[in-house]
């Protein structure tokens, strides 16, 4: 037999995703396409731990270190692993993206007291986190502002996009300084009114033209109170430009083999 994965020591790794995704994710791959409550089913699937599984899936943490509890594959593993599960849905391909980057992005992250609540939980699927940063790309007056005030940010405006409702719990949303520079910190994924008077609200989930089960929706934060310890960075003006230009090709194939499974 010849060998299909890159990396000897992770070969396993990649033949249990597969065969969790050929024989439970495959067959349900419409539902998983329309109904909310299996793709959240199947995203809980890839981390859960299986006498029969060698290694246990723990598939959710997989740009997480070990020393975190994730399991720190390879830098030619993950897109592996990310092509192989795009093959059986795009959907679950898509949510359980946005997780993995998540994930890395509180590796990354300078708070140390946020990766110790996080990240273990994260590399078991114990909590679930998305992203709402897109909105930082668009130039002009920002769509998201954050204003600094004592102990954290002040944060008002609506993030257009943001995946995962009902089935994330938290999401990290990106706002823009006055002077340009980038916040990005955890906040809640379900309606939420702070004692002193911030909100943060969602539309309904939006009719796609596919992927619909993965419950996109729009935020909107009214002088929503970031605290410094839920704050994951603070980047340079212009760094999501920059970030998005080193990883152009890391997702394209989303599409790609999405469309040759159903080709």
């Amino acid at each position: 037999m010849s060998k299909r994965y890159p990396d000897n020591d992770q070969q396993s790794l990649l033949e249990t995703a597969e065969s969790y995704l050929r024989e439970s994710v495959a067959p349900l791959a419409s539902e998983i396409d329309s109904a909310p409550e299996v793709l959240r089913e199947a995203l809980k699937g890839l981390s859960v731990r299986v006498a029969s599984a060698k290694p246990n899936r723990t598939l959710l943490g997989l740009r997480i270190p070990k020393s975190w509890g994730g399991l720190e594959v390879s830098s030619t593993t993950f897109p592996y692993f990310q092509q192989l599960v795009a093959r059986y849905s795009g959907a679950l391909a898509f949510l359980q993206n946005q997780h993995q980057s998540a994930g890395a992005m509180i590796v990354y992250s300078e708070n140390e007291s946020l990766k110790h609540q996080y990240l273990p939980k994260l590399a078991k699927g114990q909590v679930l986190v998305g992203i709402g940063f897109s909105q930082v790309r668009r130039t002009g007056n920002p769509l998201v502002k954050a204003i600094p005030v004592d102990g954290g940010y002040q944060i008002s405006g609506k993030v257009p996009w943001v995946t995962g409702f009902s089935i994330f719990q938290e999401f990290i949303i990106g706002a823009v300084l006055p002077d340009g520079r980038e916040v990005y910190g955890m906040v809640p994924f379900t309606p939420t009114c702070q004692d002193a008077g911030g909100t943060i609200t969602f539309s309904k989930p939006m009719a796609l033209a596919a992927m619909q089960s993965t419950n996109t929706v729009s935020a909107t934060l009214t002088d929503w109170f970031l605290p410094e310890e839920r704050v994951v960075s603070i980047a340079k003006a212009g760094a999501i430009h920059e970030n998005d230009q080193k990883k152009v090709l890391s997702t394209g194939f989303l599409a790609l083999v999405q469309r040759g499974r159903n080709a």
